[in-house]
């Protein structure tokens, strides 16, 4: 049977979907929540999931020091997200550093993205990270894409994840649903003070 002008057919490529993970602090700064959207290789979302924020009192924040907002990112809030979600996704991409952490407790890839120019050196922080690489779009309305896998990642593996990128870049600006992630959790905190 031939296809019809409004029926597409759909590759197994297409039915990739994709992670996009936050950790944002809440607008008293008193605390921080997780947002996790995942979303088809058109960047058309499936699914969102958010936490309720997190709020660590003074002694628990002189206690962690700088291993405070890892520990809340990746073990309070990373790791439960990705674990409650109902689709199965093949790249979990986060935007910032101390996320990477997450490749280390979850069973998917997880790279940090970022446009050029967007990261923030934080001293001590090549010990943390692995290698970096642009990604260049094929779509010219995209600017390239900063990609950091984390140190621990096979050769095969990172391999593999840039074949994903790559795929998702076609269509997709890799950094800009970070930005839907953002004005979602916002609205929902002015329409939820739970969530504020």
């Amino acid at each position: 049977m031939a296809d019809s002008p409004h029926e597409r057919r759909f590759s197994e490529e297409d039915s990739i979907a994709f992670g996009f993970y936050s950790l944002l602090e809440t607008a008293k700064g008193d605390g921080y929540l997780g947002a996790l959207l995942v979303t088809d290789s058109e960047g058309v979302p499936g699914e969102f999931r958010v936490t309720y924020p997190v709020k660590p009192n003074l002694v628990q924040r002189q206690l962690y020091g700088d291993s405070l907002v890892p520990h809340i990112g990746v073990e309070l809030c990373g790791v439960p997200l990705v674990e409650a979600l109902g689709t199965e996704i093949a790249l979990l991409l986060v935007d910032s550093m101390d996320l990477l952490a997450l490749s280390e407790r979850v069973s998917i890839p997880v790279v940090y993205v970022a446009r050029p120019g967007e990261s923030i050196s934080v001293e001590g922080e090549t010990e943390r990270e692995g290698e970096r690489e642009l990604l260049y779009p094929s779509f010219e309305g995209f600017d390239p894409i900063q990609v950091v896998y984390p140190p621990s990642i096979a050769d095969t593996r990172k391999a593999e994840v840039f074949t994903l990128l790559q795929h998702l870049s076609q269509r997709v600006d890799a950094a800009e649903p970070f930005d839907r992630i953002h004005v979602a959790v916002k609205e929902l905190a002015d329409m939820e003070k739970r969530f504020a």
